[in-house]
């Protein structure tokens, strides 16, 4: 890596290095700030373990910090994560918490699986469970949520590595260098006004 110019997108990757990656954290404060807005008071955190090693555990910092500082102490639900959607395990957390609303957190190809199980299960959405949803990609899928600025990163991640050129700043950097970008919100079918 010597004389290497790396730049790398996420957070995967644990080598100190110059990296763009979504901010995962603010992105989740502002999911919970948009359905606060809209009434829902439970919101609940359904994530993968992908999701949530790849963030650095942001996404359930955030959630469990918003609800102790927006909803009050012990207001937060327990947080289920998963590597697949489970139907039955979704249908028992679903049951035992309550939620008004699933913040989801996963590849955007478990998002379609999240969808029909919960039709499974006959759960309206959104008249009976509202439903956000952060991932890559949602444009298309009809979900409600936010979704990464993957065009963003990348021209980001380009700059950054032709500076890193440009400025002879090869191998593994003395101070990494992270910027991070903000999804952007998606408006879907799967939320609704409670207000």
């Amino acid at each position: 890596l010597g004389e290497s110019a790396i730049v790398t997108v996420g957070l995967s990757i644990r080598t100190p290095m110059h990296r763009v990656t979504s901010h995962f954290f603010k992105d989740t404060m502002a999911a919970l700030h948009k359905v606060h807005e809209m009434g829902y008071r439970r919101p609940g955190l359904v994530i993968g373990w992908y999701e949530e090693i790849r963030s650095g555990h942001a996404y359930s910092a955030a959630y469990l910090g918003w609800c102790e500082q927006v909803l009050g102490p012990r207001s937060a639900l327990p947080v289920l994560w998963v590597n697949e959607v489970e139907r039955d395990e979704l249908a028992e957390w679903i049951k035992v918490n309550s939620p008004d609303v699933i913040l989801f957190v996963h590849l955007s190809e478990e998002i379609a699986h999240l969808g029909a199980i919960l039709k499974e299960l006959a759960i309206r959405v959104p008249e009976d469970l509202g439903v956000t949803v952060l991932s890559h990609i949602l444009d298309g899928t009809g979900f409600s949520g936010m979704q990464q600025n993957q065009q963003l990163m990348g021209s980001w991640a380009v700059e950054l590595l032709a500076s890193r050129i440009a400025n002879h700043d090869f191998g593994i950097p003395a101070n990494p260098r992270i910027e991070m970008v903000e999804s952007q919100w998606v408006e879907g079918q799967t939320l609704r006004e409670k207000n």
